[in-house]
């Protein structure tokens, strides 16, 4: 047999091989795909449960009891969003790494030594019947999927087998997930003693400069090896975009009366910017009973409705910004068995972890517990500890209660009720009936007997010990406001002088101030009225900060010229098709940047998230124009235009990269840059 003729053979069979093979992949694909429409058999529903499915793909759910749709909901769930809920629960509880091998060890080593398992698994016995209830539907809607589909429950389980039976605890996990998510000042604490080794306190302060007159009433615990140790703890606290992480948050909301409405009856209006996702975080549906109607976001995971409205009400949230967590120094006894306190030395609790990792040795944790948490960072020479207290973590949680409450409520008053069983996170709850709004603050906040929460703290003398946790009574509330509107966007909601401090470090006015500035009109709002301000691109921030930037007076020939000539009557559009967002956001990234590198901190090195740099250095600037800081900023504009273009931008954002190009170059930094706290 020649050559040729073998060859031609043997292609003739690989391609043989690879159709059949593509064949087999295409039909086990196929096999994961649920049916799209039938009869299916869910243990323990009282009556039948009808589902419908709009163009969308939303759910109409009709069920007899509300547990009936909760196992309806968890079947859905289950059927649409499997692989994420997989990945949530062991995210969570840090089995993550099992899964997909050491890219998920940081996180699963986060989660452990937190211990939110743990913390999930402690507040199953806090549950109402009725919750309870709603969850074990809820699983049972989940587990009658799996055990239908198996490991064609979805793509990914045709690799990595049949999934877990999912419980009551999974469901908790995502209330512990979402309460880290919207509380991070240990992680803001941990960045200030860190850079303790290269600025001095006062310097340090200055960078994060209050919105209130609350001074720490002690000086800052410092020293290098706090600061080194403080370094160490940060590497283990992972950002954005690292793997399973979230981007910057934040959210909008509003509410006005009915006297200043179309329809005579009040409007609400609800804008959540939690991170982008593929799935979304969100899993809209509707649900009717005989007796109720919930339409709105769920998330997969749960049965209760997170946003959305009944019958009677209608709610929203935005994230408070409150500080929740502290960083507590701790001090060690010369045998290492215990540390010292108030009443003298106290024995650690410990607890030890095995992390399994895909295609890895497993990993043991030692974890050190203290009286305020657990031990997340040491001094080299041992003689120091950083523990950290988490409020979002404090046993007993009624998220779940709060939850269900909130989707049981038939009046503003009822959602006081629901909003003080939400006991993580500290949200603004905004709720509006047929002719009441109303503001609730939700979670719990600690009562320092000292202290603002700015800085690591001595936790051996006791001074700033947490007193008790203030709840949502306690907690900034507004009803019927004499100017018929509610406005949060994340800023904040209380001035210096109310009794339970809030924050020291809160997110700027700017989204606030323009939503005010739309409402404050003549007309009578209406459902459109609405949307065109959640529509509205708009930049309070730009237009108080821009006129600085724009005094500026360059020499001949300066090569960030074309730049500012393009800002010259800007309205503060932020809309994508424009280039001057981008430029303005490259002068207030370098703004930063330099700041720190006068200050002698590497910017590439510095301990810190973009968004808490510019959300506070935003409100020094907006205070106090400085024509220095404003040429330094006006300098790295011209510098960020002499560096070559990033092509995968310029492809996908055409028109604005294309007038910065005519100007001679582009920026890798600018396409990076996000307006959404602007």
């Amino acid at each position: 047999m020649n050559l040729p003729r073998l060859l031609r053979r043997l292609f003739a069979f690989s391609a043989a091989v690879l159709v059949v093979i593509a064949v087999a992949v295409a039909i086990l694909l196929e096999r994961t795909l649920p049916p799209k429409a039938g009869n299916i058999a869910l243990p323990g529903l009282s009556a039948p449960v009808t589902i419908a499915f709009d163009l969308h793909g939303i759910p109409f759910i009709r069920a007899a009891t509300e547990t009936d749709a909760a196992e309806a909901l968890g079947y859905l769930h289950a059927r649409d969003r499997l692989f994420q809920m997989e990945l949530m629960r062991r995210a969570a509880s840090g089995t993550l790494a099992a899964l997909v091998g050491p890219i998920a060890l940081q996180n699963d080593e986060e989660m452990r030594r937190l211990g939110i398992l743990q913390s999930a698994q402690s507040d199953e016995s806090s549950l109402s019947p009725q919750a309870r209830a709603m969850l074990l539907a809820y699983a049972a809607g989940v587990n009658a999927y799996i055990d239908q589909r198996g490991r064609f429950a979805a793509p990914e389980f045709l690799l990595l087998g049949r999934p877990a039976p999912w419980t009551v605890t999974d469901s908790l996990l995502w209330g512990k997930v979402l309460g880290l998510w919207l509380s991070g000042n240990w992680r803001l604490e941990l960045r200030r003693l860190a850079l303790s080794q290269q600025l001095p306190e006062a310097k340090i302060l200055s960078l994060w400069p209050p919105d209130t007159d609350m001074l720490p009433e002690t000086a800052a615990l410092s020293s290098p090896a706090l600061a080194g140790a403080a370094q160490v703890a940060l590497t283990w606290i992972r950002y954005f975009p690292e793997p399973f992480t979230q981007p910057t948050q934040a959210s909008n909301e509003w509410a006005v009366a009915g006297s200043r409405t179309a329809s005579g009856h009040p409007l609400l209006a609800g804008d959540p910017h939690l991170g982008f996702g593929f799935p979304s975080l969100w899993y809209l549906a509707r649900v009717d009973l005989p007796d109720e109607t919930l339409a709105g976001a769920n998330v997969p995971g749960i049965p209760f409705f997170v946003i959305g409205h009944n019958r009677d009400i209608a709610w929203t949230f935005t994230d408070t910004g409150a500080a929740v967590q502290d960083i507590f120094i701790e001090h060690p006894t010369k045998d290492g068995k215990a540390y010292e306190t108030p009443t003298g030395p106290q024995p650690f609790q410990t607890r030890t972890e095995t992390i399994k990792v895909r295609g890895h040795p497993d990993v043991i944790m030692n974890i050190l517990i203290t009286r305020h948490g657990p031990i997340i960072g040491k001094t080299p020479d041992g003689k120091s500890l950083l523990a950290v207290e988490m409020a979002n973590l404090a046993p007993h949680d009624t998220d779940a209660d709060g939850l269900l409450a909130l989707n049981h409520a038939t009046s503003v008053a009822d959602a006081a009720t629901a909003a003080g069983l939400i006991t993580s996170p500290v949200q603004n709850l905004l709720v509006a009936d047929a002719a009441h709004i109303g503001f609730y603050t939700t979670g719990l906040i600690p009562i320092r007997k000292a202290g603002d929460g700015a800085w690591p703290v001595d936790g051996a003398d006791g001074a700033h010990d947490w007193l008790r946790l203030a709840g949502s009574a306690e907690l900034p509330r507004a009803i019927d406001p004499p100017s018929g509107e509610l406005i949060n966007a994340n800023n904040p909601t209380v001035g210096p002088d109310f009794p339970v401090f809030i924050s020291r470090d809160t997110y700027g006015d700017w989204r606030a101030r323009r939503i005010k500035t739309l409402l404050d009109s003549d007309r009578l709002e209406t459902p459109d009225s609405f949307a065109r301000i959640q529509g509205d691109t708009t930049s309070a921030y730009v237009q108080t900060v821009l006129p600085g930037l724009l005094a500026l007076r360059l020499p001949p020939g300066d090569p960030a010229a074309p730049a500012v000539a393009l800002l010259r009557g800007w309205s503060g559009s932020m809309a994508m098709d424009l280039p001057q967002p981008l430029i303005f956001s490259a002068w207030t990234t370098d703004f930063i940047n330099d700041v720190l590198t006068a200050n002698g901190v590497d910017p590439n090195k510095a301990p810190y998230e973009r968004r808490m740099w510019t959300t506070s250095s935003s409100r020094s600037s907006a205070r106090k124009p400085s024509p220095r800081r404003s040429a330094c900023g006006a300098r790295a504009t011209a510098r960020q235009f002499s560096k070559p273009l990033w092509k995968p931008r310029l492809r996908t954002l055409k028109p604005p990269m294309a007038a910065i190009r005519r100007l001679g170059g582009g920026a890798t930094r600018i396409a990076r840059c996000s307006p959404i706290h602007c």
